[in-house]
Order: structure tokens, then C-alpha cells, then sequence
């Protein structure tokens, strides 16, 4: 039993034929954009030929400035090796030697050994002076000091003030009797003015119509009353000052009296140590005198031994002086020898470096020879490698182009073997599914007529 096709698989040769036309098609294009010609301040390219065929060709053309120097580097190079040869076919062939003429290095008969100087010169020098025979004298016999002396007496430490009169300073009751006294004079002269006052005032009160017990009559009476009682308070206030000046003189005249007293017994205390401090400094001035006169004595013994031991002194300055004469005339003799010794010494040393000059010259010559002949036979050699190394002007820019960004038009190409594969796996499971629907149904018949 057929079931109707099951679909024709692709042809593999003709799908990767289809896939290699559908690719080369991508390249052709990717590369046709790629290909971009490009011009510049140094130069250009462009392309030729077709794409993908042999012929297709890039030409990268310099400016003419640019390809005139290009030349003119090459020419120049050229003309160098050229050069180059020409000197080098005028190098030495043979090997180098050395001149024949020796080195000379000094003659050793020169460096005569130096004199180091003569031991009888080295006298041995005098180190020390006889001193005389005299003797110093080394202390002085003084008398002995006064170290006191009377003072006279005993100072006045303390005062007698019992013959001073004695200091007052109660005065209540002398204030108190000038307080009253004073009230009493200024009043008796206050009472019969303010009875005539009181007198006047009724009588005028009871002429107004004013009658005693009445508001008015009152307020006369306590207005009158007020005055009358602050010219009594006046009074009495002023007559208490009074009394306080009268007090305050009676104890500045007592205080006074005290002081003159005291005055006279501290003026006698002065007095008695005054003459006392007289007695103290006569006392004192003998002593001193008596000291000085020890020490004026003490002085004149110092004088003598002083000029004694100056006088040794001065004896032994000699026999110093002596000894250095004799012992500058030893280091005169000594110098002497010694320069003597310097004299042949540089005498030697200036015939050794004459010499050394003389061999040094001799050295010079051999080595400017040498170097004459190394020049002579290097110079080619050395014109030729300069010529050889010469180079184009260092740093020439050479025209550069930025690179353009290659085309994946090939790789996004439709891919023909995928597409003719997955259309048949969708045939084969199409037909597979037909086929499996076809078989459950007569699965399902035949059950059931064996069922009946």
C-alpha cells in the first residue's frame, strides 16, 4: 500500500552549488565596498580590474612632491655606494705593523738617591738654665693688728615720757557744759519772742472771728507750734557743734602740751647717743690708725723681698737668654745643613725630570708616528662606512591611510544547505504525522470487530 509521497530530499550537489553562487555573490559585494578609493594631502589609491578576478589591482600613487623626494633619496643613496666602493678600493690589503722605533721610559742613572741630611748638624740643644745661688725669700714678718677697741658705752634703747603731762581724752562733760551754755544764750532770746508771737496771732485770730476749738484756729495753732519747734531745734543743733568745737580745742591743746614733753625726752635720748657714736668713731679711728701703720711697715718688708727676688729673677732672665743664643746658633747650623741637603736634592730631582721630559718626548714622536700611520690606513675604511651609513632625512612622513572597515555582507549571506535541510525535516515529520494518524484510526476498527 503506498500512502502518497514522502517528499523528495534535496540534492546536496545542487544545494552547495546554490550556497557557493549565493557566497562568491556576498564576497563580490563586501569587497566592491571595501574597495573604497582614497586621496589625500600625501597621495592616493584606487583600484583596478574586475572584482575577484586575477587582474584586480590596488595602485597607490605618492603627490609629486613626495614621489620628487622619494627619487632624490634613492639617487642620493646610490651616488654613496658608489662612493663607498671607490674608497674601499683604495683600503690597505695587507696586515698592520707596528713601527720599528722602541718606547723610551727614562734612564734609571738619573735617580740618584737623595741626601736625607748630615747627624753632626743634629748638635744636641741646651735644656736648661743654671740659676744663681742667691736664695728668694718666700715671707714677710708683720705685727699684729688691733682687732677691737672701746665703744664708749651703752646707746639709749628707751625714752622717760613720766615728766610729759598725761593725755585727756574724756571731754563729755566740758562739751556738755558748753552744749547747754550755748542753748541757754540763744534761747532766752527765742521764749519771749514766740510768747509776743502767740500773743499777736490769738488776738488776730479772735478779730477774724475765729473762735478757739474751731478747724482754722487749730491749724494756726499747729503751724504756729512747727516754727516754734524748729527754731528751738535749730538752736539746739547749733549749740551742740559749738560745744563739740570747744572739746576738740581743749584736747588739741592737751594733745600739744603731750607732744612738747615727749619732744624734749626723745631730743635728750639723741643727744646722749649722739655722744656716744662720737666716743665710738674716735675709738675706731685710733685703731685704724694703729693698722695702718702696721701695714705701711708690713708693705716696706713686702718692698724688700720683692726686690730681692727680682733680682734673681733677672739673673736667671740672663742665663735664659745664654742658653737660647747658644741653642738658636745650633738650629742656625742645623738649617744650614739642611738646606744644603734641599739644594742637591732639587738639583737631583730637576736632571731626574729633565730626563723624564726627555724620555716623554721621545714617546710623544713614536705614538704621533703610529697615529699618523693608523690614520693613513683607516681613512678610506672610515670614508667609505660613513658613506655607506648615510641615510635619508631622518624622520620623512610617509603617506598613511586610515584603514576602512571590512564588509560581513558574506558571513549574512542566505544559507541555502540550512534552508534545503530544514524544509526537508518539516516533509519527514509532516508524513510521519499523516502516517500515525492513519494507523491509530484502523488500530481502533479492528479492535473493535474483534470485540463483536
Amino acid at each position: 500500500m503506498c500512502f502518497g509521497g514522502g517528499g523528495q530530499a534535496p540534492d546536496p550537489v545542487a544545494t552547495a552549488q546554490a550556497q557557493s553562487g549565493i557566497n562568491k555573490d556576498a564576497l563580490i559585494t563586501a569587497a566592491g565596498l571595501n574597495q573604497i578609493k582614497q586621496t589625500g594631502p600625501f597621495g592616493s589609491v584606487s583600484y583596478s580590474g574586475d572584482i575577484g578576478s586575477p587582474d584586480r589591482t590596488q595602485t597607490t600613487t605618492l603627490s609629486p612632491e613626495l614621489q620628487k623626494l622619494l627619487t632624490g633619496q634613492t639617487d642620493a643613496s646610490q651616488s654613496l655606494t658608489d662612493l663607498a666602493n671607490q674608497r674601499l678600493s683604495g683600503a690597505p690589503r695587507t696586515d698592520f705593523q707596528l713601527p720599528q722605533n722602541p718606547s723610551t721610559y727614562g734612564d734609571t742613572s738619573w735617580n740618584t738617591p737623595l741626601a736625607r741630611g748630615d747627624a753632626s748638624w743634629n748638635s744636641p740643644l741646651q735644656t736648661s738654665a743654671a740659676t744663681t745661688s742667691g736664695n728668694f725669700v718666700t715671707s714677710v714678718g708683720a705685727a699684729p693688728l688691733q682687732y677691737g677697741f672701746d665703744s664708749g658705752g651703752q646707746a639709749q634703747r628707751s625714752l622717760d615720757f613720766s615728766g610729759a603731762p598725761s593725755l585727756n581724752t574724756d571731754f563729755s562733760g566740758l562739751a556738755k557744759q558748753a552744749q547747754d551754755a550755748n542753748y541757754a544764750s540763744q534761747t532766752q532770746y527765742l521764749d519771749p519772742q514766740f510768747d509776743q508771737s502767740e500773743q499777736q496771732m490769738r488776738s488776730r485770730l479772735s478779730a477774724q472771728g475765729i473762735t478757739q476749738g474751731s478747724d482754722a484756729y487749730n491749724q494756726e495753732m499747729a503751724n504756729f507750734d512747727r516754727s516754734k519747734q524748729s527754731a528751738y531745734s535749730d538752736a539746739r543743733n547749733q549749740a551742740v557743734g559749738q560745744g563739740n568745737a570747744q572739746a576738740n580745742a581743749l584736747f588739741g591743746q592737751n594733745l600739744a602740751a603731750r607732744q612738747q614733753g615727749v619732744g624734749e625726752a626723745t631730743t635728750q635720748g639723741n643727744f646722749a647717743n649722739s655722744a656716744l657714736a662720737q666716743q665710738f668713731a674716735q675709738n675706731q679711728g685710733q685703731a685704724g690708725f694703729y693698722n695702718a701703720a702696721q701695714a705701711q711697715g708690713f708693705g716696706q718688708n713686702m718692698a724688700n723681698a720683692q726686690l730681692n727676688n727680682q733680682a734673681q729673677n733677672d739673673a736667671f732672665g740672663q742665663n735664659v737668654t745664654n742658653v737660647g743664643l747658644n741653642n738658636a746658633a745650633l738650629s742656625q747650623n742645623f738649617a744650614q745643613g739642611m738646606d744644603l741637603s734641599r739644594f742637591n736634592n732639587q738639583a737631583l730631582g730637576q736632571q731626574f725630570q729633565q730626563g723624564m721630559q726627555i724620555g716623554d718626548y721621545n714617546n710623544q714622536l713614536y705614538n704621533n708616528n703610529l697615529q699618523n700611520q693608523i690614520l693613513g690606513r683607516n681613512q678610506n675604511i672610515n670614508e667609505a662606512m660613513a658613506y655607506l651609513s648615510g641615510t635619508p632625512i631622518s624622520g620623512q612622513q610617509y603617506p598613511t591611510y586610515q584603514p576602512i572597515s571590512q564588509s560581513t555582507a558574506a558571513q549574512g549571506s542566505p544559507d541555502a544547505v540550512g534552508l534545503a535541510g530544514s524544509n526537508y525535516n518539516a516533509q519527514q515529520q509532516a508524513r510521519a504525522a499523516i502516517l500515525g494518524s492513519i494507523f491509530g484510526a484502523v488500530g481502533k476498527i479492528g479492535g473493535a470487530a474483534m470485540g463483536a
